[in-house]
């Protein structure tokens, strides 16, 4: 009997690693646009352990995000690199292309539990102020995307200079126009 193990971890400082622990395993890298990223991060983490400024926040997107690219140009098609508003705007077909390209059968997956899957983690559906990860169902409201707009033009110009260059590479803008 063949077995699936998915792993999520949130932070790539280990990614190297990869190869060695699961040698014939595939790797799906997953990314978020880094000005959703910070400012998901500054809602959910206003207090506690985890506060950053908006400066560290962005430099911590930006390496992270470098460090994603870089093992994908080593490993080449051996990681699927996806990016997290494909997955929310079009999963079915997403995930479609990503079962396929981890050699699992896409004929297998329960297609009608995709859009009934919860939200968990977001900075949109805290209890009470505090974040959780319980699951919440998706409402016609959650706009994961664009949570940035709201952003000053330091704010802008702050991520520009730390993180620019990772947004451009990730193909989110073609330059540091927006």
């Amino acid at each position: 009997i063949s077995k699936t193990v998915v792993l999520k971890l949130p932070y790539v400082r280990y990614l190297r690693l990869f190869r060695d622990l699961f040698p014939r395993d595939h790797l799906v890298l997953l990314i978020r646009d880094g000005r959703d990223v910070v400012e998901s991060s500054m809602r959910s983490f206003r207090k506690g352990v985890f506060r950053r400024r908006f400066r560290e926040y962005c430099t911590e997107w930006a390496l992270a995000t470098e460090t994603v690219l870089r093992y994908r140009d080593e490993v080449g098609d051996q990681a699927a690199l996806l990016h997290y508003e494909d997955l929310f705007s079009d999963a079915e077909t997403e995930v479609g292309e990503l079962l396929a390209a981890v050699d699992l059968e896409p004929d297998r997956y329960n297609w009608d539990r995709l859009s009934a899957l919860p939200v968990r983690g977001s900075s949109d559906t805290t209890k009470g102020g505090q974040l959780h990860w319980d699951g919440v169902a998706r409402g016609s409201d959650f706009r994961p995307v664009g949570r940035w707009s709201a952003w000053t033009d330091r704010q802008k110009n702050m991520f520009k200079q730390i993180a620019g260059k990772a947004l451009i590479e990730t193909g989110y803008t073609e330059d540091d126009d927006w």
